[in-house]
């Protein structure tokens, strides 16, 4: 097999590698029990303390679901107003994301596609290049297919030929075979009759 020549290709990145430190952060938005959490865990903690309780990590959890569960609407609409304007900012965030990979895709597509390949006076792209390899690789199978299947019919054929062969040269053994019996034959006749001859002249 004859090795392609690539000297005069140009490495292109795929469409989705890449640093991802290229891209614009996202971070994740929180809910409005999360903003309470990080506001008043230290507060609950300390009450925690000052009425000898235990302020261990369970304990502490169980204490500011329940002081998350005693807020009034109005308290609570605080951290939810909070909590949407963040939503808000996750989705601007993760859509400016999106288009910076979408143009990044495209920009690497696009250099993909240029014109990279050259010889003599023909020009192709790297996925053209790729179509053309895959091309030539399905004709080579093909053609090897063929090629398998011509030598099975000359296997056979030959193993007729031998068949034949062998079936004339036992119909020739076979044909002495019977001459010799006919020759036995006759000879058997001619002593039979040679003994006939004696007895009458004895009688």
């Amino acid at each position: 097999m004859v090795k392609e020549d690539r000297s005069g290709w140009v490495a292109v990145a795929p469409e989705n590698s890449g640093k991802q430190d290229d891209l614009p952060k996202v971070t994740p938005s929180q809910t409005a029990y999360q903003y309470f959490q990080r506001k008043n865990s230290q507060l609950i903690k300390q009450s925690l303390i000052s009425r000898g309780e235990a302020h261990d990590l369970p304990n502490l959890t169980k204490a500011i679901s329940k002081s998350w569960k005693g807020l009034s609407d109005d308290e609570r609409g605080e951290y939810e107003e909070i909590a949407k304007n963040d939503h808000f900012r996750f989705m601007k965030e993760s859509h400016i994301r999106d288009v910076a990979v979408l143009n990044r895709k495209e920009q690497l597509r696009k250099e993909r596609d240029e014109i990279i390949y050259t010889e003599g006076n023909g020009r192709s792209t790297r996925r053209a290049r790729k179509k053309e390899l895959k091309k030539a690789a399905r004709a080579g199978k093909k053609s090897k297919k063929k090629k398998k299947m011509k030598q099975v019919e000359d296997s056979d054929e030959d193993e007729f030929r031998s068949d034949d062969d062998s079936s004339s040269s036992n119909s020739e053994f076979g044909g002495d075979g019977d001459g010799d019996g006919d020759g036995g034959d006759s000879s058997s006749s001619s002593s039979d009759s040679d003994a006939s001859h004696i007895i009458l002249i004895r009688r």
